[in-house]
């Protein structure tokens, strides 16, 4: 009796330390995987917590994303796709500089994983987005309620530019060669027009400058969807002044 409980505690004393190879039979590591892996994917239909049956999560729409408490699953590692224009919101986590965040970023994913303590970020996409500009002019004055801006080709206003894919604006720019006084504003909105004076507004931002020499360029603090099919195109709202010769631009980017 006493040779086998010696044997079994031999046996088990080499043991605790072994490493486990599945699909080889020389395992470098602590367990040693030759071959795939699978773990479960959850696609988002609402706001959802997350336990030890998550893996990787797609968010089906604006959905905020709770983590477990870190110090009940200390190790565990969470990878969240967000391919939405949306910034849902998560737990905080510690992003790769270092920072307590509580976002999620539109068309990102991140790796988390729970340290015991807190949920560190361990990876995240880099993003190449294709980026395309599209600008009109006005060499006149520039009038109230007007769509009267044309698009290089001398045209007047309401035709737009067609656009068969789905971008998000991320920044405007305007530039005025002559303007009456420091002060002069203009309101502009962005468009998608539908027909000879129809539309539909996506946003507003007020240009504003120097006299003479207005020049101005505004990054959104929140990206635009700007949907496939639309035409997009400007209405000059509200001039304060007297602007003329005048440029408008959007900047649109997407994921090719």
């Amino acid at each position: 009796m006493k040779r086998i409980l010696s044997q079994f505690l031999l046996l088990l004393s080499c043991n605790v330390f072994a490493q486990v190879g599945i699909g080889t039979t020389a395992p470098v590591s602590t367990l040693d995987v030759n071959g795939s892996f699978s773990a479960d994917v959850s696609t988002t239909s609402g706001n959802l917590t997350l336990d030890d049956t998550h893996h990787t999560i797609v968010l089906g729409g604006n959905h905020n994303i709770t983590l477990p408490v870190a110090n009940t699953c200390d190790g565990r590692i969470y990878v969240i796709k967000n391919p939405t224009t949306n910034t849902p919101t998560i737990s905080s986590y510690n992003d790769l500089n270092g920072t307590a965040t509580t976002t999620l970023q539109s068309q990102t994913t991140i790796w988390v994983q729970s340290d015991g303590t807190n949920w560190e970020q361990i990876g995240k996409n880099k993003i190449a987005y294709e980026k395309v500009v599209i600008w009109a002019e006005e060499a006149g004055n520039i009038g109230n309620n007007n769509m009267q801006w044309s698009y290089g080709n001398g045209d007047a206003g309401f035709i737009g530019i067609p656009l068969p894919e789905s971008w998000e604006a991320y920044a405007v720019s305007f530039h005025a060669d002559n303007t009456s006084n420091a002060s002069n504003t203009l309101i502009v909105a962005v468009v998608d027009i539908s027909g000879n004076g129809a539309f539909t507004e996506f946003f507003r931002f007020t240009a504003s400058g120097a006299n003479d020499n207005m020049s101005y360029t505004e990054i959104l603090a929140t990206p635009v969807a700007i949907p496939s099919g639309t035409t997009l195109g400007f209405r000059s709202i509200t001039e304060s002044g007297n602007i003329n010769s005048a440029r408008v631009a959007v900047w649109l980017r997407r994921i090719p």
